[in-house]
């Protein structure tokens, strides 16, 4: 029992040691604790320069993004405003160029009327020149522009 006691007892001594350590570790000296906060201070205002510096760059770059996405829109507006303007459209590999004023003959639901919603990029796939293509027989779209020309010029 003894035995057991004294190995208890050198256990105590030990970590009341340890922990006296440990308290004298979180007593430094104040010159020494007032130069920690100024070196985080300093790695803390370069991080934070960096970071804006970043968020500046990443906003720039948005905007430029932003100006050349508005400026597209503007240019496919630019071609589809006025009933008077044109419109290529690659039909089965054929290139046609029709008027708007003849597409709004199509019916109101139809895929060709759905070309003048200005937004046709998103729902009409485009050929290697940029023009809306639509997969028809080139030869069957012709005689139906033939009859939308038909309607516009005789209602």
């Amino acid at each position: 029992l003894q035995d057991e006691r004294d190995k208890f007892e050198a256990e105590k001594l030990a970590t009341d040691k340890k922990l006296e350590q440990e308290g004298k570790d979180l007593e430094k000296d104040p010159a020494v604790l007032q130069n920690e906060r100024e070196i985080f201070k300093a790695e803390k205002s370069t991080i934070m320069k960096t970071l804006d510096s970043e968020r500046i760059r990443e906003q720039t770059d948005l905007e430029k993004n932003c100006r050349k996405l508005r400026d597209g829109w503007e240019t496919i507006e630019t071609k589809t405003t006025s009933l008077g303007d044109f419109l290529e459209i690659n039909a089965g590999g054929e290139t046609f160029v029709v008027e708007q004023s003849t597409l709004m003959m199509a019916p109101e639901a139809s895929i060709l009327r759905s070309l003048l919603g200005g937004r046709q990029e998103e729902r009409f796939s485009r050929d290697g020149w940029g023009i809306v293509f639509l997969d028809v027989t080139p030869c069957v779209f012709r005689v139906l522009l033939s009859y939308l020309r038909e309607l516009r010029m005789d209602p």
